[in-house]
């Protein structure tokens, strides 16, 4: 039964393959960043509203560029799309987030197809926020992923593979107070804050030396005085940690509190260490069963997909946070040639291009016929919820 199925869903994503495409163009070319995404949402939620059958929930989690859209029976199991659609500020769609929305509308288009079929439904979940702003993180404090059997995702790149866990990410903002006084006549008489950033910044390096493989650590200056001639006396920087365990994160980002307490101490200024909210990230749990489903699912479409990498990869996501409420799987499609770069120029004007739009029709009909068997078959299930009950980071 399943076999026919999936012929529908790929007759169906076929048939508005047109409307899809223009979807996401449409995104592309009106790019909104993180919890602005007004227009984007509209254009999504009026696609959604018009396919048959599909119920659509805006506002979900009381966020105003959030919402769920679902098709399929009433009762459980729930398999669940994300869709993210913000862009990044002064680059656009350079992280292909249109792709990523057009396909999870597009694995609902599938998935309507066959919906009298199904003792289970499908959950798009509109998911603003994910470039730097948490938006999942605050969509699972208020329940918003509660009841889903898995949670499945796609995510433009220079090839198709599966994604192995993702490195959690912890974010500080470091700010310096010192006394201004003039550079030239009195500079005795100052403090000189952009000094303490320097030190931050000196300290950060030699502690970049003895952080174990894996782990990331980098900043910038945000703020480095206001005039030539004047010594600073407010300076400020953002400091990134990454590392593959929850503890190891911890206790690196304690030790970049220590550095900026140091630097402080060192200059003679004063020190305030912030972590923004909804900014730390946990590493990407890894579910084998559910990620080689959304494989096959997509080599059974004729795309070359390889297995999963090594170790952790090197980005963050708040599909993390996801991952630990249930089963996820990322499974990247490729867009452009090998080694093109996400948050480049390139990877923008991959992501509006026919590649980028071969790939996402493969995506969305992947994710609608690993959403199917899933929904389908028992078995399945179990092996998806054993190996998450299990863990593995």
């Amino acid at each position: 039964m399943t076999g026919t199925l999936h012929q529908r869903v790929g007759a169906a994503v076929d048939a508005a393959a047109e409307s899809l495409i223009a979807l996401s163009r449409a995104i592309h070319a009106a790019p909104e960043p993180a919890w602005q995404e007004h227009a984007t949402v509209r254009r999504l939620v009026e696609f959604l509203r018009a396919l048959p059958g599909v119920a659509v929930e805006e506002r979900t989690a009381d966020l105003p560029t959030a919402f769920r859209a679902w098709a399929g029976a009433a009762e459980a199991p729930a398999v669940g799309v994300v869709c993210e659609y913000d862009a990044l500020p002064g680059l656009g769609h350079a992280c292909g987030h249109n792709l990523i929305a057009a396909a999870a509308a597009g694995a609902l288009v599938g998935v309507t197809a066959v919906a009298d079929r199904l003792p289970g439904r499908v959950v798009v979940i509109g998911s603003p926020a994910e470039e730097g702003g948490g938006g999942k993180i605050v969509m699972a404090e208020r329940g918003a992923y509660d009841g889903l059997a898995a949670v499945l995702q796609v995510h433009p790149a220079d090839r198709s593979r599966l994604s192995g866990p993702t490195i959690g990410l912890a974010v500080r903002v470091v700010e310096f107070r010192g006394r201004a006084a003039h550079a030239g006549s009195a500079p005795e008489r100052g403090i000189n804050a952009l000094d303490a950033v320097v030190q931050l910044f000196t300290a950060l390096n030699a502690m970049r030396q003895q952080v174990p493989d894996g782990c990331r650590l980098y900043g910038i200056i945000t703020r480095g005085g206001e005039t030539l001639h004047t010594v600073p006396d407010h300076t400020a920087a953002q400091v990134g940690v990454r590392a593959p365990s929850m503890p190891l994160l911890e206790a690196l980002a304690a030790r970049v509190e220590d550095c900026a307490r140091a630097a402080a101490l060192a200059t003679g200024c004063t020190v305030t260490v912030e972590r923004p909210p909804h900014s730390q990230y946990p590493p990407m749990r890894l579910n084998r069963p559910l990620g080689r489903l959304l494989a096959d699912a997509m080599r059974s479409l004729g795309e070359e997909v390889e297995d999963f990498p090594p170790g952790h990869e090197g980005y963050a996501n708040d599909a993390a946070v996801v991952s630990r409420l249930a089963p996820a799987a990322l499974l990247n499609f490729g867009i452009g040639p090998r080694g093109l770069a996400e948050h480049s120029a390139a990877f923008a004007e991959a992501a509006a291009s026919e590649a980028g739009h071969r790939g996402m029709l493969r995506a969305a009909k992947a994710m609608a016929i690993a959403a199917i068997e899933l929904i389908t078959d028992p078995a399945l299930r179990r092996r998806v919820g054993d190996d998450f009950e299990r863990g593995d980071t």
